[in-house]
């Protein structure tokens, strides 16, 4: 099993790029007068756990539009391999000296940051990697998952399929044997409702859900509407 650092830095690092199959440049989004990103980064900056936020898009030169909003927005951000996007989130979090990495994704503007926050403590009780999507309970679009820099680099090191490559967690997911995982589960089963951002349909629901419950919607009150 894995090792945890004794002084950890806890870093939030958000997977961003411009290219979707099926909505482009989706994460610039208007949503509530704000691009989806740039929620993601707010949420985020409520956390009571959380040290340091990361934008990690890639080389491609297609991403250059967000490493130039993130300057502009005085955010910082880290780019690396566009398909390899393991070592792009390896490099990162050693680039900025992570230890306890929070994953999350660019399109998911509805974040609950309490249910961010839960499962980091869980992570704390000596974890190695700890998701609330392992068994999917939660709403599609609340997805966090939290683990250390020394499994991150035993994943770095050690993968050699493409989609543990081109995922970042695959690797750990699937070797239970090497890594202590564990799972953050809802009171009840409520993923059958989806509010992430993958298409024009999704966005319409969004607006919907933000103009009854506002952007800062929390699980409880989601589940109402």
């Amino acid at each position: 099993m894995i090792s945890k650092s004794i002084n950890k830095k806890v870093g939030a690092i958000i997977q961003a790029r411009i290219d979707s199959s099926r909505m482009h440049r989706k994460i610039f989004t208007n949503l509530d007068g704000k691009p989806v990103l740039e929620h993601v980064i707010n949420k985020l900056k409520k956390s009571s756990c959380i040290d340091e936020i990361i934008v990690a898009t890639s080389n491609d030169f297609k991403d250059r539009e967000i490493i130039e909003w993130c300057k502009k927005k005085n955010i910082k951000y880290f780019k690396g391999e566009k398909e390899d996007v393991l070592s792009r989130f390896y490099h990162c979090a050693y680039r900025y000296k992570i230890d306890t990495i929070v994953r999350v994704t660019s399109d998911n503007p509805l974040l609950d940051i309490i249910i961010v926050d839960e499962v980091i403590k869980l992570f704390n009780k000596d974890f190695d990697y700890v998701a609330n999507n392992i068994k999917k309970t939660f709403p599609h679009g609340l997805d966090v998952e939290v683990f250390n820099f020394e499994s991150l680099k035993k994943s770095f090191t050690d993968a050699n399929i493409a989609s543990h490559r081109e995922h970042v967690t695959q690797y750990i997911r699937h070797n239970p044997k090497k890594f202590r995982i564990s799972n953050l589960e809802a009171k009840e089963n409520n993923h059958h409702i989806r509010v992430t951002l993958d298409t024009k349909e999704d966005y319409k629901l969004l607006n919907e859900v933000v103009k009854i419950g506002g952007i800062d919607i929390g699980l409880e009150q989601l589940l109402k509407i």
